[in-house]
């Protein structure tokens, strides 16, 4: 993919200030690279880096809020640690459904029937799997 113009945006002078990586920059960074591989596996050619940018951003915040909303469910249920019924049960709450009105209303007693999962299984088996170009490193949460 190219970079959409990043050249242009590039100065010839060097930089004098000192660029230090906060605790989120792994993951922005991890973020930025997951997004812009779903980009060019729908078939972008090319991108802005503040689109990119804007993408991970709406990336991260999307799943801070499904932990937000799972962890509200398992507070909700007793539990201090979120199981996949807290997780699909958020899903369901901030609306994943790309498909008619009403597709994750339908409540049953499985979760394989919930309109959330029926469409992340979709997707998996349509998308072909395009791992990152190199190992991603673990990172201590200390």
């Amino acid at each position: 993919m190219n970079d959409g113009g990043e050249a242009e945006a590039k100065s010839d002078v060097p930089s004098t200030s000192v660029i230090r990586s906060g605790p989120g920059d792994f993951g922005r960074a991890i973020s930025r690279i997951a997004v812009a591989q779903v980009c060019e596996s729908i078939g972008f050619g090319g991108f802005n880096e503040s689109a990119l940018d804007s993408l991970a951003d709406v990336a991260i915040r999307y799943i801070c809020d499904l932990g937000k909303t799972s962890k509200f469910y398992a507070n909700l249920a007793g539990r201090t640690e979120c199981n996949v019924f807290d997780v699909v049960q958020g899903l369901e709450d901030i609306g994943m459904s790309q498909g008619f009105s009403g597709a994750l209303e339908i409540h049953t007693d499985c979760v394989v029937s919930s309109g959330a999962i029926k469409e992340i299984k979709e997707y998996v088996e349509m998308a072909e799997e395009i791992p990152f170009a190199q190992p991603v490193p673990a990172v201590s949460c200390d």
